[in-house]
């Protein structure tokens, strides 16, 4: 009766309503007497308490896991620095490192592939593997990569600790010959279709990446290592930089012919692949298309180097893959940011001039316009012109093509693509281009076209083309003109942030603005520096203080055309305000160059430190400030005037020799 009475207890608990809970269980009295009632009650009075004591147990428990898992994270992070102090203070070259790394991997050997995947362990085999020597590495190769093919190169690549174990490996494996053929053989067993699914990883992309690099012997630029914490532990974190950034930097340093093998063999299944297929799978993530740059990259610095022809050759039929395969798929990838980064590095990336404008043209003319008003398209075009050699016919048909549409990119944020036609005409110099007329038209027609998109046209707007730059619209202008009228320049603190609710310069206007002011010659040079002089004295030194005004008053200093008795008085507002100007962060930048000028003249530049050190105590306080003091040598002057002042002598002897030298260079041209 007993056992029927716990059976029958136990199934009544699991009953909705929790039966046994009631005073009296009705509906059993005429089978249950009462002993069988109180016993059902003391069972549900012990079951409650079980229930108590699991909860608490239970909490108990979870308590110490957390505990646990704090402690583990700490004592990992902890080993995590120690391990990295350690290796950072130990001399790589002696013997007790050497001895250290290698009997720590091989503790670890047999399960490298379980490491990697650690989010604790694999900083400390990265930190490892960076110590470690040719011996060491081989094996750890041929159990990480070799024994596993490819696949276990992809499963690496695309695991988020072991990703960054690989670019460690690979960055390692290529300064010894015998490591750097393990890295040739997992090269040369991969097949296109093995390549694409690594680069379309965003882990494995990065890998990629750094094979490309390596291969090359070119060190990658666009990616910048950082660490950053989780779950308690630092690990490897990789942040893009555009990779058009880094094409400037390119250099290529001596490496294995095994690694140049397998630079080639890749290069050359992506070729055909995309001689197949086209460029549609490329561009359809940013992971896939910036590994694409990379490999772009790579070879365009091996190409540069001695004995780069055969890279050359390649890459051009890479490029003209990209390009030529599908126009129409070249001109539709151009409006996403995947692939207009690609397009714009495969423009960069061309490395002969005679094959670069036959592919611009057959793939661009007469599309400019219609790429230039989309959000990412325009880029391409900027580019485009930015590469087109100076002076060559191609150039003047681009123009030509988005030289009437000035008007509308303005009005709708395409600056970005004026200011590139701007600087591709200034830059096509006299020397560059067949004859010095031709050139000199280019410039006066770009002029003209920027002066009559801004309504800046007839002989008093012309005057106004750098205000316009500055301020798009002859309403913003009268606004900004008003403000300044508001202000008192005479040194109040009420002065410092005078720019707070007046109109802001415009930032692209004022690329533009430099870049016709940096011309030097031509109608351009002199109608921006016209303009500047236009400037009232309270406009001049409130567009000193202001970061954007600041760098076109710099160009105008800086500027090598002859607009010396412009300088001159543009330079005269400044001197009785000296001593301001040199405080803040902005104006003081065009003091300097101001005092720098090769138009001003010594007694000015005496002016300018006379009034420094009528406040050097308070402008030495400010970081700013210290610059100008420096720049103007204001301690020499106050301590050995004579010597300033022959110092000062020597230099405008120089720039006299130096300019009467490019003057007769002009007159051979």
């Amino acid at each position: 009766g007993g056992v029927v009475g716990l059976c029958v207890g136990l199934n009544l608990l699991k009953m909705e309503g929790n039966f046994i809970a009631r005073d009296t269980p009705s509906g059993f009295d005429e089978f249950l007497d009462a002993e069988t009632v109180t016993y059902l009650h003391q069972v549900r009075a012990q079951l409650r308490e079980l229930h108590q004591e699991r909860e608490k147990l239970e909490t108990i428990l979870k308590q110490q896991q957390e505990a646990q898992k704090r402690v583990r994270n700490k004592y990992h992070s902890y080993v995590q620095s120690e391990s990295n102090d350690l290796v950072q203070q130990l001399d790589a070259n002696s013997e007790s490192t050497k001895l250290l790394v290698r009997n720590v991997l091989a503790e670890m050997h047999g399960r490298y592939n379980e490491v990697a995947r650690d989010i604790q362990a694999s900083r400390v085999l990265e930190l490892l593997i960076a110590s470690s020597e040719e011996s060491e590495l081989v094996s750890l190769l041929d159990s990480l990569l070799l024994s596993g093919k490819v696949a276990r190169f992809s499963s690496l690549a695309e695991h988020r600790c072991a990703s960054h174990v690989l670019e460690c490996v690979i960055k390692r494996a290529v300064k010894f010959e015998s490591t750097a053929k393990c890295i040739e053989r997992v090269c040369k067993l991969m097949t296109s279709e093995d390549l694409i699914q690594l680069m379309i990883d965003d882990r494995g992309s990065h890998v990629a990446r750094a094979l490309f690099s390596q291969l090359s012997g070119s060190p990658d630029h666009s990616e910048v290592v950082e660490r950053q914490e989780l779950e308690g532990c630092l690990i490897t974190k990789t942040v893009n930089v555009s990779g058009l950034k880094s094409l400037p930097k390119l250099e290529a340093f001596d490496v294995y012919p095994s690694l140049l093998d397998s630079l080639l063999y890749l290069s050359r299944i992506l070729a055909e692949q995309i001689d197949e297929s086209g460029i549609q799978n490329f561009v359809e993530t940013p992971a896939i298309s910036a590994a694409l740059q990379g490999l772009l990259r790579a070879l365009r610095a091996r190409s540069e180097s001695q004995n780069g022809s055969e890279f050359k050759t390649i890459l051009i039929r890479l490029c003209k893959a990209v390009l030529t395969k599908d126009i129409e798929t070249t001109l539709s990838v151009c409006r996403h940011m995947p692939g207009s980064r690609l397009i714009e590095c495969t423009v960069l990336s061309i490395p002969d001039e005679e094959v670069l404008i036959k592919l611009l043209k057959k793939v661009f003319r007469g599309k400019l316009w219609e790429l230039a008003g989309d959000s990412s398209a325009n880029y391409v075009v900027q580019r485009v012109l930015s590469v087109v050699p100076a002076g060559s016919s191609l150039l003047v048909q681009f123009l030509d093509e988005l030289e009437p549409q000035f008007h509308w990119l303005l009005e709708n944020q395409r600056a970005g693509v004026v200011l590139a036609c701007v600087q591709a005409a200034l830059l096509s110099t006299p020397a560059a281009s067949k004859s010095k007329s031709s050139s000199l038209q280019l410039q006066k027609r770009i002029t003209a076209a920027l002066a009559s998109a801004l309504n800046a046209t007839g002989t008093s707007h012309k005057r106004c083309l750098i205000h316009l730059l500055l301020f798009p619209s002859h309403n913003r202008l009268l606004r900004w003109q008003d403000y300044v009228k508001t202000l008192d320049f005479d040194g109040s603190p009420s002065k410092s942030n005078g720019h707070s609710s007046g109109p802001r310069v415009w930032a692209l206007g004022s690329l533009i603005a430099q870049a016709l002011l940096s011309a030097g010659v031509g109608d351009a040079s002199r109608c921006a520096f016209d303009s500047v002089a236009a400037f009232s004295r309270d406009e001049v030194l409130c567009l000193s203080q202001d970061a954007a005004g600041s760098r076109v008053l710099e160009a105008f200093f800086n500027g090598k055309g002859d607009g010396v008795k412009e300088k001159r008085a543009v330079a005269e507002y400044f001197v009785p305000y000296v001593a301001l100007l040199s405080m803040d962060k902005n104006a003081s930048r065009v003091l300097e160059s101001c005092f720098r000028c090769d138009a001003v003249e010594i007694e000015f530049r005496e002016k300018i430190v006379e009034r420094l050190l009528q406040q050097r105590d308070e402008i030495a306080e400010t970081p700013s400030g210290r610059f100008v003091l420096r720049t103007c040598r204001a301690e020499e002057y106050r301590t050995r005037k004579d010597r300033w002042r022959m110092t000062e002598n020597a230099r405008d002897t120089k720039r006299e020799v130096l300019n009467d030298l490019l003057q007769d260079e002009k007159r051979i041209d």
